[in-house]
């Protein structure tokens, strides 16, 4: 039976979930059981088949065992099960599967990249002495026919799930919708913390610096990494967005048709570093996640609006001569 969430909450119908999130609390410490959680969320979101509303209970029991592992971490914990980013699984690399144990294939916090193509990695799987004396070749043939068939499963699941590597829970979250997990106070404490800046993924601004979500310490931190918070980065925006306005309509009263103007100008290098900026949050956000939010979107139009203008600002100019090559022989004619 279908079941809301609603009720797995208030009702006896959460009893067996509750067990599960009690077993995952003892007994599991991988860092992306949210983001496996939140992953299936969006599978169950976007399943196509009518299964009379199972796959949306389905998609709530993945939102409440969320916020139920939640309530047993500490606040180290939640951080780093929440905003740790799922890594892209690299070439060569073990089984997706295998994630449970150690995360092979996958960038864990701890260990890092694990792989197997190395140089002294047998071609074949390891056989027994007794195989290798009687030549077992029917069970090395099932092996290698089972490990190939393991290997495009990866693949075809790394394909599938491509889009959410390099985001974390929280992102994850956003993209299936699960918004009765992201309203729970345990999930909005994190977000207002990082909203605020009290939660950051940057110590510095240097080259080497890497992103680590962590409490913000003042005493190690670089004061310039502060830049990115985001509530400093939304009036940075304000401002930003009140000065695009002052200088176009500062071209507009320049109206200056035979030469490219000073606040003219000026604009078009506003236009880049605003193009610049938004592409950097692309590739710092993703493509799935950027294209959540509509004011991303309306960036978006503002730089295409503004390449635009660049363009026919500067092929209008020869337009008249243009007009005036074409009317000439007819001129000549009368």
């Amino acid at each position: 039976m279908a079941y809301t969430f609603e009720q797995m909450m208030h009702g006896p119908q959460g009893h067996r979930l509750r067990k599960l999130v009690h077993v995952l609390a003892q007994d599991s410490h991988n860092p992306f059981i949210i983001v496996a959680l939140m992953i299936l969320k969006w599978e169950f979101m976007t399943a196509t088949e009518d299964d009379w509303g199972l796959n949306e209970s389905r998609g709530a029991a993945c939102e409440f065992v969320a916020w139920q592992f939640l309530c047993h971490l500490d606040q180290r914990e939640t951080i780093e099960f929440l905003l740790e980013e799922l890594p892209s699984p690299r070439r060569h690399s073990t089984n997706l599967s295998e994630t449970e144990t150690g995360l092979s294939g996958l960038l864990s916090p701890q260990s890092g990249i694990q792989q197997i193509g190395s140089e002294t990695a047998p071609l074949l799987p390891q056989v027994s002495t007794f195989n290798r004396l009687f030549g077992s070749t029917t069970d090395t043939r099932a092996s290698s026919l089972s490990q190939n068939r393991t290997r495009q499963e990866d693949l075809h699941a790394a394909q599938r799930y491509s889009q959410f590597f390099g985001l974390n829970a929280v992102e994850i979250a956003t993209i299936a919708h699960a918004k009765r997990f992201l309203s729970q106070r345990v999930v909005q404490r994190v977000v207002d913390d990082i909203w605020k800046g009290e939660i950051v993924f940057w110590d510095s601004l240097t080259v080497n610096s890497t992103k680590k979500p962590h409490i913000y310490n003042t005493r190690t931190a670089d004061p310039y990494s502060r830049l990115r918070v985001p509530f400093y980065r939304k009036i940075f925006e304000a401002v930003f967005f009140v000065s695009f306005l002052a200088l176009y309509y500062a071209v507009l009263i320049e109206r200056r048709q035979d030469a490219i103007g000073v606040f003219e100008t000026v604009m078009y290098v506003w236009i880049v570093a605003f193009a610049y900026d938004e592409l950097s949050g692309i590739v710092d956000a993703g493509v799935v996640f950027y294209q959540m939010d509509f004011w991303s979107l309306w960036n978006l139009g503002i730089i295409g609006v503004g390449i635009a203008f660049v363009i026919t600002s500067e092929s209008c100019q020869d337009l008249p001569w243009w007009l005036f090559a074409l009317s000439a022989p007819s001129q000549r004619g009368d």
